[in-house]
């Protein structure tokens, strides 16, 4: 299939709008609230609020998501915080009651869980699942608030745990090698 040269460039231009649309939410936020500022992950929900609105309304979006009590992501991004390792510890507990065998798997493998989850919770699983799947997962956590994300982080570790044998299972979860997990932290 040939493309003409001026829907290529409608393409690119579009492309291009989205982009500084992107940059500009992320820039003002990091205006906005300098103590948190840009942090890795933002890009992903910027982007997710951009696919369904404009950029004024993504960036209000944006600070409502972040500092909402019920989301509560400000204090995910937010260094020092805790909120973020509160989050892991939650799951580990959950996952030390209720999956003990993938627990024991992934310490065998030298899985560090929350090397995995902190990605996940930070991008609120934006990457890590099919674009459609994550449209259900987000309608979930703008329902129900930040406590979706150690829901949502165990569901998909209970899914897959038969999965979780090696090395292949390990880039499923988000992570180059088994081993690098435990260097990372």
């Amino acid at each position: 299939m040939h493309t003409s040269p001026a829907i290529r460039k409608r393409s690119l231009l579009s492309l291009f709008s989205r982009q500084q649309a992107l940059f500009q939410v992320l820039l003002t936020y990091s205006y906005y609230d300098p103590e948190v500022g840009y942090r890795k992950g933002l890009s992903h929900l910027a982007a997710m609020l951009l696919m369904w609105m404009g950029e004024e309304d993504a960036f209000w979006a944006l600070v409502q998501l972040m500092e909402d009590k019920k989301y509560g992501l400000r204090d995910v991004y937010k260094p020092g915080s805790g909120t973020l390792e509160d989050l892991q510890k939650r799951l580990q507990h959950v996952i030390h009651q209720a999956l003990p065998a993938l627990e024991k798997h992934l310490e065998e493998q030298s899985i560090c869980l929350g090397s995995i989850t902190k990605h996940w919770f930070t991008q609120c699983f934006l990457e890590i699942v099919p674009f459609s799947l994550a449209i259900r997962l987000w309608d979930l956590f703008l329902l129900e608030g930040q406590q979706m994300l150690t829901t949502m982080a165990y569901t998909t570790l209970k899914v897959h745990q038969s999965k979780f044998s090696g090395t292949e299972e390990a880039r499923a979860l988000g992570v180059e090698e088994p081993g690098s997990l435990a260097e990372a932290q």
